[in-house]
């Protein structure tokens, strides 16, 4: 009997322990899918914030999502509650429509990462051309909703910004970006007469002096110069090649004596045509690259500017702030030239004027 006790009293030790462990293996499984429910959920908070801030404020999101995802309202409301989540295909094509980082979008821990959107694509030149484009404009347009916008813009050479404000120098500023990637036949076949901008380029093209005026401050830091040289080397460059007429040059040297002259009346008056404040300062340092700070809301972004037609954007909040108050620094090392300086200004103004008659000349020395 005692035997039989005791074997009785081991098998029930035994199970309890077995049910025991069973009890906590269960146990630890639910804490662990707490706890991942818990960080699924956080991250899909700050996935839909995400894309709420990169939605344009005059459209819906619901509207938005069902437009870009093809999917019902129902579906869409659902995503933005959180009852559901957004599938794997729909935050890839969100990320690429609404240009942000699935990485910053997602993680929670990003003190010491520091997020880049760059090019990744360079064989194909008007396909990257317009890639830039759209993305500038797709900036542009997110920005361009806040009232207390203000860009800064470091310059040593033309921007974009002012090119594109003429047909024809756009045009040449879209030929030599191309020529600059199919050099090996560009005195064969790439002549600039025959360069013919896509549709779809134009449209952005467009979309852009569109949306420039609704920029209500401006900031230019640049290197007196350098600042037309850049685009008037170019042109004398393609015109030694024979890859431009004299007529073209002509035309283009005409253009440029234009973009003079608008800049020559914003340092005067202050303003744009559109009565935009547009300061401009002439940098002592030397410029390094173009790159541009844009604060809107309680926003920051910051632009660097590589190799002609592609730049890398910046969107993390402590880079940015540094980004802005280097032309902080930089202005304590230029001089004002807008409604001021007038010896600066003339100087400035008779230098740019040089470097465009100088064009044809054999070479053009700084």
């Amino acid at each position: 009997m005692p035997c039989m006790k005791a074997k009785i009293f081991f098998m029930v030790f035994f199970c309890g322990r077995r049910l025991l462990n069973d009890m906590k293996k269960q146990l630890n499984l639910h804490v662990i899918y707490n706890v991942k429910l818990k960080a699924f959920k956080s991250m899909n908070k700050r996935l839909i914030e995400k894309i709420l801030d990169r939605i344009p404020s005059h459209i819906k999101p619901i509207n938005y999502l069902m437009d870009n995802l093809d999917i019902g309202r129902e579906s869409a409301y659902r995503r933005l509650r959180g009852d559901i989540p957004f599938a794997l295909e729909e935050v890839v094509r969100l990320s690429r429509i609404l240009e942000f980082s699935i990485d910053e979008a997602l993680f929670e821990k990003k003190a010491n990462r520091i997020y880049i959107d760059a090019p990744a694509e360079y064989s194909d030149p008007s396909k990257s051309f317009f890639e830039m484009l759209r993305k500038y404009c797709s900036t542009l347009s997110q920005v361009s909703a806040y009232e207390n916008t203000e860009i800064h813009a470091a310059q040593n050479r033309l921007p974009l910004s002012m090119i594109i404000r003429n047909e024809h120098l756009f045009r040449f500023f879209y030929y030599y970006r191309y020529i600059s990637v199919h050099h090996d036949n560009a005195q064969k076949e790439c002549f600039f007469s025959q360069t013919v901008i896509p549709e779809e380029i134009m449209s952005y093209r467009n979309e852009f002096i569109k949306q420039m005026p609704n920029i209500h401050r401006y900031c230019y830091i640049v290197n007196s110069r350098s600042f037309f040289l850049s685009v008037c080397r170019e042109i004398q460059f393609c015109f030694s090649r024979h890859l431009i007429t004299a007529n073209e040059v002509s035309l283009l040297q005409n253009a440029l004596f234009d973009l003079l002259g608008y800049i020559k009346k914003i340092v005067v008056k202050g303003v744009d045509d559109c009565c935009n404040n547009i300061l401009f300062y002439l940098s002592f340092p030397e410029v390094g690259a173009n790159n541009t700070s844009i604060s809107f809301g309680e926003n920051m972004v910051s632009q660097f500017w590589i190799y002609y037609n592609h730049f890398i954007e910046i969107r993390n909040a402590e880079v940015c702030l540094m980004h802005r108050n280097l032309f902080e620094t930089m202005k304590k090392y230029s001089i004002l030239i807008t409604r001021s300086n007038e010896i600066f200004q003339t100087k400035f103004i008779d230098q740019q004027q040089q470097h465009i008659d100088n064009i044809t000349q054999e070479f053009l020395y700084v």
